[in-house]
């Protein structure tokens, strides 16, 4: 969305540098105009005065002679938007492109984790496994038990969040 605005803006700077071009020269205008206080046909013409009819053309021609580089100043201030406009389409698109490749590096980190956090989890479930067995025939205390579950729970965790991980940046 930031690029479809940036592109906007600059072509609205763009239209706003040609209006500013536009000022300074001659302008040729043409009007016409008609009303009438009620409503009257082709035919009742002759009675318009009487019925309040009104009609009119007008010609205008604007010649700039003087105005002390206001049209210069014009054309340089819409010629600055511009080239901001550009420099901001460009600074955003790099950004964009930024994050995208940051995206793309931290998938690829998440891909290469996630063998090794299986591997962290399965080791840690046998270990949880070994420790059962060996506090039911009363080698460890309950408390290295409970050590050992917390240890399986940890390594399920960050098994878990390394995939909910990976899956929201492929989004």
């Amino acid at each position: 969305p930031q690029l479809r605005i940036d592109s906007l803006q600059l072509l609205l700077a763009e239209e706003e540098e040609q209006i500013a071009r536009a000022s300074g020269r001659m302008q040729l205008n043409l009007s016409a105009s008609a009303s009438t206080g009620i409503r009257w046909t082709p035919a009742d013409y002759g009675d318009e005065l009487k019925d309040r009819y009104q009609h009119g053309v007008t010609l205008a021609l604007s010649v700039p002679i003087f105005n002390r580089g206001a049209t210069a100043a014009a054309v340089e201030r819409a010629l600055l938007d511009k080239r901001q406009q550009q420099i901001d389409r460009e600074r955003n698109w790099r950004q964009l492109q930024e994050q995208i490749e940051d995206l793309w590096l931290q998938r690829r980190l998440l891909v290469e984790q996630l063998p090794a956090a299986d591997l962290a989890m399965k080791a840690s479930e046998i270990n949880y496994q070994n420790d059962r067995q060996k506090q039911s025939v009363g080698a460890i205390s309950y408390a290295d038990l409970l050590q050992s579950r917390n240890s399986r729970d940890a390594a399920r965790y960050r098994w878990q969040q390394t995939l909910w991980s990976l899956v929201e940046n492929s989004w």
